[in-house]
């Protein structure tokens, strides 16, 4: 991966939907060259998907994840990305292993998607964290959930 790699995923990072001359005319390179080096970078594996951030839902949270020790966190980690409500997880270093993006319609269904975070085996501790508003790369957002 080369800086016009960087550079053309820096602009799919602010917009996933940009037209290829757009993208183009950002990086300073043609259409063509933008539009092969994205299908390049899809194939090899470097764009793994593209994803949609959906406005609507009236509650997302920050949940964070304390495995008991000894305990493979990848598999955690794996359980909690498949209930219903989580959007994206990651493992972490520090404290907390595993951070949790939340995007429910309610307060309630958010306390059941937490509730079962702790109902996984090994889960120890759980801190969740209610998004006030939001901000994006691309300038959109202050949107308030």
């Amino acid at each position: 991966m080369d800086n016009l790699d960087e550079a053309i995923l820096a602009q799919l990072r602010r917009d996933a939907r940009a037209p290829y001359t757009q993208i183009a005319d950002a990086v300073n390179t043609s259409e063509t060259t933008v539009r092969t080096r994205i299908q390049d970078m899809v194939d090899d594996g470097t764009i793994q998907q593209f994803t949609v951030r959906v406005r609507g839902a009236n509650v997302r949270a920050l949940v964070e994840v304390q495995v008991h020790t000894n305990v493979q966190s990848g598999t955690i980690a794996e359980a909690v990305h498949q209930l219903p409500g989580i959007e994206e997880t990651w493992e972490l270093t520090g404290d907390w292993d595993i951070m949790a993006l939340i995007n429910v319609d309610s307060t309630d269904e958010l306390n059941h998607v937490v509730d079962g975070i702790r109902k996984i085996d090994n889960t120890q501790e759980t801190r969740t964290r209610v998004i006030l508003s939001e901000r994006y790369p691309n300038g959109n957002g202050g949107h308030t959930p």
